[in-house]
């Protein structure tokens, strides 16, 4: 049969040829719905599975700190760990600040990084995420300052660093947080309160030594300008003379500020320290004590020495909103692998 003299009869072939197509193709969902054996329809799913237990790391998107894509306690930990790669669903945000808060209330991203110790987490009762496999290593508070600056001074001045150290908690440093963010009090008013309330003001103003001015560097969030201020008035108290720079950025700023001599004192956070230093190596453990040990020998070939770390922890979580962790069946860091 000749189709050019049977317009009939090439449409028919094409409806056919049509029909086998999207046979081929499948539905659009990209499920392959078929009858088994037993004459029940049966489902093989190619990327998901139509049940409600859980969300493939496809359905979520994480907001964070500008570090995340390549600090090992954010996204390459998770990937490493954990088994999902968000890299191509991040939001960067502020480092657990208000705008990472309001994308998470506004639903613009589905799992946020916080600080351990931000108040904001309790007082919106989200949902801290659990980490089975060990993603968040020490980040103990740590002072970091100049060789210079420990020589010029000496013993006495590192032992009341130490002591302001040993003093503060992680309990404690939550309520500095919360006093400043949620209260809206002065970081200087609330550092001046801990102070006294712990009796680290009653220095007698007679430092040993003859060294240069104590200029501490704050990073741009809360906890690090709180910390300064405690620290800075305590060192006051001592008879030390103390300034104050806010670095106006997170640690890039911070070591770039060491090295030209903008500051020659800081409080830093061990585990993250460390692997800002070891351009994310992995070093870092979950012990404190080791972890600081390990950072020491960084500092070192910069001229640096970090003194001893706080009881006080301040370290990564990941959490979300009740209602879309409910939706999504996540509770847990390894639910992310759906």
């Amino acid at each position: 049969m000749n189709l050019r003299h049977r317009p009939w009869a090439l449409l028919l072939a094409l409806l056919a040829a049509l029909s086998l197509v999207a046979a081929a193709c499948g539905d659009d969902d990209g499920d392959d719905t078929g009858t088994g054996d037993d004459g029940t329809e049966t489902t093989e799913a190619t990327g998901d599975d139509g049940g409600d237990d859980g969300a493939a790391a496809s359905d979520v998107v994480l907001g964070g700190p500008p570090d995340c894509p390549t600090n090992p306690g954010c996204i390459p930990g998770l990937r490493d760990l954990y088994g999902v790669d968000l890299e191509g669903d991040f939001v960067s945000l502020d480092g657990g600040g208000p705008l990472t808060a309001e994308a998470l209330r506004g639903g613009e991203i589905d799992v946020a990084v916080f600080f351990s110790t931000n108040p904001t987490v309790s007082e919106e009762g989200w949902v801290v995420l659990e980490d089975p496999e060990g993603l968040v290593k020490a980040d103990n508070i740590v002072p970091v300052m100049s060789e210079e600056l420990a020589d010029a001074y000496g013993d006495a001045f590192t032992t009341l660093v130490n002591e302001i150290s040993a003093t503060l908690d992680t309990e404690g440093l939550t309520e500095l947080n919360r006093l400043v963010d949620v209260e809206l009090e002065d970081p200087e008013d609330v550092a001046t309160q801990w102070l006294e309330d712990n009796d680290l003001l009653s220095g007698n103003g007679e430092p040993t030594g003859d060294g240069p001015t104590v200029t501490i560097g704050a990073q741009d969030f809360t906890e690090s300008r709180v910390l300064a201020q405690v620290y800075g008035q305590a060192l006051e108290a001592g008879g030390y003379p103390v300034e104050y720079q806010d670095l106006g950025g997170f640690r890039d700023v911070v070591f770039s500020s060491f090295d030209s001599g903008d500051i020659n004192f800081t409080l830093e956070y061990a585990a993250s320290a460390l692997e800002f230093l070891n351009e994310f190596a992995g070093e870092a453990t979950a012990d404190g004590e080791e972890t600081t040990e390990l950072l020491r020998g960084y500092l070192e070939e910069s001229g640096l020495v970090a003194l001893d770390p706080s009881p006080a922890v301040d370290q990564n979580i990941f959490v979300m909103t009740p209602e879309r962790s409910e939706e999504l069946g996540i509770t847990s860091l390894a639910d992310l692998a759906g």
